[in-house]
C-alpha cells in the first residue's frame, strides 16, 4: 500500500508541476525552463515524502490519515509546485501548451480536495498532467 501511495504522490506531484508565467517579457530556453522546473519538482517530492513518513505511519495509513494527508500535505504542496514553476520565464511558443497543463493539474487539485480518498489512485486529471509534463521534457515532475 505504502508504495502505491508514493507512486500516487509522485504522480501529484508531477501533475501539479507546470505553471505558466505571467506575460513576461524575458524568453528562456526551453532546456533551461525543464532544469529549473526538474529542480523545483524534486524539492517538493522531497518534502511530500518527508511528510508522508512522518503523517502516514509504518503500517501503511488509515483512510482519515490518508484524507488527511491529501488535504494537509499534497495538495498544498502541489500549488506550492505551481506558484514556482508559474514564476519562471515560460520558453517562447510553450505558454499555451504549459498553460493547458496547469489547468488539467489544478483540475485535478480540485478533485483531490472534493474526495481526498482518491489520492491513491490519483484523479484523471492529474494522471493526465502527468504524462503531458513527462512528455514536455520535465522528468522529475513526471516521475
Amino acid at each position: 500500500m505504502r508504495g502505491r501511495l508514493c507512486a500516487g504522490i509522485a504522480v501529484m506531484a508531477a501533475a501539479v508541476a507546470l505553471g505558466c508565467g505571467d506575460d513576461q517579457d524575458e524568453s528562456v530556453s526551453k532546456e533551461a525552463f525543464i532544469a529549473e522546473a526538474n529542480r523545483i519538482c524534486a524539492k517538493s517530492a522531497r518534502a511530500i515524502e518527508e511528510a508522508a513518513g512522518e503523517v502516514l505511519g509504518k503500517d501503511g495509513p488509515t483512510p482519515a490519515e490518508l484524507r488527511r494527508f491529501a488535504v494537509e500535505v499534497v495538495a498544498p504542496g502541489a500549488e506550492e509546485q505551481v506558484d514556482g514553476i508559474a514564476a519562471l520565464a515560460m520558453p517562447e511558443g510553450d505558454e499555451e501548451e504549459l498553460e493547458r497543463i496547469l489547468s488539467r493539474a489544478r483540475e485535478g487539485i480540485d478533485a483531490l480536495r472534493e474526495d481526498p480518498g482518491s489520492l491513491e489512485s490519483g484523479p484523471p486529471e492529474l494522471d493526465a498532467a502527468a504524462r503531458e509534463i513527462g512528455e514536455y521534457g520535465v522528468a522529475r515532475c513526471a516521475e
